[in-house]
């Protein structure tokens, strides 16, 4: 990951927090641990429990919330001890993983997400598009907190399509961590054209991209081999 030259923050967590100040734009203030990161572990909490928040970048303005130009509130749970860690990342990834800067993480994090969209009659769904609790577009779970799914898109045409905690609206998407999250829009070029979706939680970011058809794979490596054994002959020559 590359470090991106900004402004210092000092971010704040105001939530919805059963225990200590709720929705206080001046409170919890993350501890810089250095390189861009912050971080903060509420405790006292109920256990196991869903909680709203957002993480500001100056104190007291809701304007400087890290998910803008998504306003809608990051979400978490607790442990079984009442304790939560929210993690702040201002260093690029650099990888084509969206949200790229700014990202928001939680400890203790879900394990089970589904890909949602309006490509999901056209990816084999039965259920209908935008349906987050249809098994058939539950996430591979790879360990480590990065999840995979493969969709066959009947269609080729534009779509859009988010990461969320199966069930419900809790999600991942372009903008970051957040409660019915901002959509990624992604296009196929062809019918029944696959798309892999890519979610990594210890990021805070996924991924949304189009596989070549092995046809245009192979002519790419047509073209890599061509060029080659064209430079090997000038350099014979």
């Amino acid at each position: 990951m590359k470090r991106i030259a900004q402004l210092a923050f000092l971010w704040y967590v105001p939530g919805g927090w059963s225990s200590g100040p709720s929705w206080d734009p001046d409170s919890n203030l993350m501890a810089d641990l250095g390189g861009g990161i912050h971080e903060i572990t509420l405790t006292g909490q109920m256990a196991n429990t869903r909680y709203e928040f957002k993480v500001l970048g100056t104190k007291g303005n809701w304007n400087s919330y890290a998910n803008q130009p998504d306003g809608s509130n990051s979400w978490g749970f607790t442990d079984s001890t009442g304790s939560i860690t929210i993690r702040l990342d201002e260093n690029s990834l650099g990888n084509g993983y969206l949200k790229d800067l700014n990202r928001i993480t939680v400890g203790n994090d879900v394990t089970s997400w589904n890909v949602v969209g309006n490509f999901m009659d056209e990816a084999g769904g039965t259920m209908g598009d935008w349906d987050n609790g249809d098994a058939f577009f539950t996430m591979t779970n790879l360990g480590s907190g990065t999840y995979e799914y493969y969709a066959t898109i009947s269609a080729a045409g534009t779509y859009n399509g988010k990461f969320t905690r199966t069930g419900s609206w809790d999600a991942i998407g372009e903008k970051g961590r957040s409660v019915d999250a901002w959509n990624w829009e992604f296009m196929t070029t062809q019918d029944n054209q696959v798309v892999k979706f890519s979610l990594n939680t210890n990021w805070g970011s996924g991924k949304i991209e189009a596989v070549p058809e092995p046809s245009s794979v192979a002519l790419i490596g047509t073209m890599a081999l061509a060029g080659s054994l064209l430079v090997r002959r000038r350099r014979g020559s």
